[in-house]
């Protein structure tokens, strides 16, 4: 009885099959993970949930700050903070200075104690200035041109709208020339006083001097 072709192909199909396989196991190698072989260390890190960072957050704004010390924030670390010192002012050392002046109420002249600072030089510009304020608190205002020396001799030239040559009595007048010329000479080592009137020679309603006339001194 003969073999048909069918089948015959079929018997060689399935002959075929196992060999194929075989074939291909050997072409296609899998290989199986194993744990031993990996060398590479795993990290493991931790991420911090939104409630744990803020109250991160919280621990760092609740670090006070003095006024002594501030938080560097470049370097992070404290700084001292300089305290200004308060400085003590002392008071204006003054001398003392003997001059005269008028006596609003009587028109005669009257010693008092003036009070310079201390390392005022003893000028005459100086006495005479300190004499004319001390009149000013008695309401008398003397007005001064100029205040020169000339040998021996201090000339005191005043101005012709305000005392002693406006506004004021004879008696007052003289009161006013004399508080100046006795203030100079007793503070001064000048021996002489001369009075002028914006650079001419003195004349008033009630005294006229000379150029150079002496109205005070040796």
């Amino acid at each position: 009885m003969g073999v048909s072709r069918k089948r015959l192909f079929l018997i060689c199909f399935i002959l075929i099959i196992p060999i194929f396989l075989f074939s291909a196991c050997n072409i296609f190698q899998f290989e199986t993970f194993d744990a031993s072989k990996d060398n590479d260390t795993t990290k493991v890190s931790i991420t911090p949930t939104p409630e744990e960072e803020h109250e991160d957050e919280e621990d760092v704004a609740s670090v006070p700050k003095s006024a002594e010390t501030a938080m560097d924030e470049e370097n992070m670390e404290p700084t001292k903070v300089a305290t200004p010192t308060p400085s003590v002012i002392q008071p204006t050392a003054n001398k003392e200075l003997s001059v005269f002046t008028v006596n609003i109420d009587s028109g005669d002249i009257q010693p008092i104690t003036a009070l310079v600072p201390e390392g005022s030089a003893i000028t005459p510009e100086l006495i005479v200035n300190t004499v004319v304020e001390a009149m000013e608190d008695q309401s008398i205002v003397v007005g001064i041109d100029s205040i020169t020396t000339e040998s021996d001799a201090i000339i005191v030239s005043f101005k012709s709208d305000k005392a002693p040559l406006d506004n004021v009595g004879a008696g007052y007048e003289v009161a006013i020339l004399d508080a100046i010329a006795q203030s100079l000479i007793d503070n001064t080592d000048y021996h002489k006083v001369i009075y002028r009137v914006e650079g001419k020679e003195y004349v008033s309603g009630h005294i006229q001097l000379g150029i150079n006339e002496v109205y005070l001194g040796d």
